[in-house]
C-alpha cells in the first residue's frame, strides 16, 4: 500500500472505495484501519459519506447472488489457464456463471454475446490475428486504470463543486426517486432529475414549493422535459428543513390558476446536509 500520508490522491481513491464498498478485502482492511488510527483518512471518509448521505437512503437494496463473485473468479482462472484454442469458454459458458448471466436476462438484464479467444467478432476480419484486444490481462488492466482513473475524477469534481446546505429528495413512490433539489449557500437552488419523465405534447414540469400553508404552493420552475433547472423562489426566503417541493404536470405555459391542476408526479421535504 502506498504511503497514504505522502499521496493525497491515493487516498482519496480509497476513502471513496471504502464508503461506496467497492474495495478489496485488503484494501478494506487497510481503510478500517486507517479510519481508526489516521485523522486525515478518518476525516476524508467522512467526507465521503457527507456527500452520498441523502442519495445513501433512497437506494433499495438488491442482494447479490453470494455464488456469483466466485463464480467470475474461478471462470477467469480457467480462461487464463486455457492455451489458445482450447475450451476454457466452454467451461465458463457451462459453470455457474451462465447461469446467473441467464437469470440476469429473465429480469431485464442486458446480456452481450460470448466469444471464444481468437474468435472474430462483428466486422472484423476472420483472419486477423486476435492481438492486444483478445488478452485478458490488458482487459483487466484497462479496467482497474480506468476505474481509478474516474475515481480521482469523480473526487476532484465533487471538491471543486459546492456543496448544498438543504436537500430534497423528490420520490414518485416509496423507495423510488425521482430528482433532487439542492439550495447553496449563495441562494441558488436547482433542481437535479434522477430519471427521464415522459412529457405529452402541450404539457410541461411544473415545480412548486411550500413554506406558509397559508400562502399555499407557490410556483418556482417550469420545463419542457426533464433536465437541470435553476429554481426561482422571487422573494421566499431559502428553502428551510421540512420545506415541501413537488413537481406537477402542467399545460405548457404553466398553470393558469397560480396552484396545481394536474397531477403530482413526485414530491419530498428538504433536510439539512450532514
Amino acid at each position: 500500500m502506498t504511503d497514504l500520508a505522502r499521496d493525497p490522491a491515493r487516498r482519496t481513491v480509497l476513502a471513496a472505495e471504502w464508503v461506496l464498498g467497492l474495495a478489496e478485502p485488503e484494501d478494506a482492511a487497510t481503510a478500517e484501519r486507517l479510519a481508526e488510527d489516521d485523522a486525515l483518512f478518518a476525516a476524508e471518509v467522512a467526507h465521503w459519506r457527507d456527500r452520498l448521505a441523502e442519495l445513501d437512503a433512497t437506494a433499495p437494496q438488491r442482494p447479490m447472488p453470494d455464488r456469483l463473485w466466485p463464480a467470475i473468479e474461478a471462470g477467469i482462472a480457467a480462461a487464463e489457464r486455457a492455451a489458445p484454442g482450447e475450451t476454457a469458454a466452454a467451461r465458463i459458458e457451462a459453470g455457474p456463471v451462465a447461469e446467473d448471466i441467464a437469470a440476469s436476462a429473465e429480469s431485464g438484464g442486458t446480456v452481450l454475446p460470448f466469444r471464444r479467444p481468437g474468435e472474430p467478432g462483428p466486422g472484423t476480419d476472420a483472419g486477423a490475428s486476435p492481438g492486444l484486444w483478445a488478452n485478458l490481462r490488458v482487459w483487466r488492466g484497462l479496467a482497474v486504470a480506468a476505474s481509478l482513473v474516474a475515481a480521482v475524477a469523480l473526487s476532484v469534481a465533487m471538491r471543486a463543486a459546492p456543496r448544498p446546505e438543504v436537500v430534497a429528495v423528490l420520490l414518485i413512490e416509496p423507495g423510488k426517486p425521482g430528482a433532487v433539489v439542492e439550495a447553496f449557500a449563495d441562494g441558488r437552488v436547482r433542481l437535479v432529475p434522477l430519471t427521464d419523465l415522459p412529457v405529452p405534447a402541450g404539457r410541461a414540469l411544473q415545480v412548486w414549493t411550500l413554506q406558509d400553508k397559508a400562502q399555499g404552493p407557490v410556483p418556482v420552475g417550469l420545463t419542457g422535459r426533464a433536465r437541470t433547472l435553476s429554481l426561482d423562489l422571487g422573494s421566499l426566503p431559502g428553502p428551510r428543513p421540512d420545506q415541501l417541493f413537488e413537481i406537477t404536470l402542467e399545460p405548457e405555459t404553466g398553470s393558469p390558476t397560480g396552484r396545481p391542476t394536474g397531477p403530482v408526479l413526485m414530491k419530498g421535504l428538504t433536510s439539512r446536509t450532514l
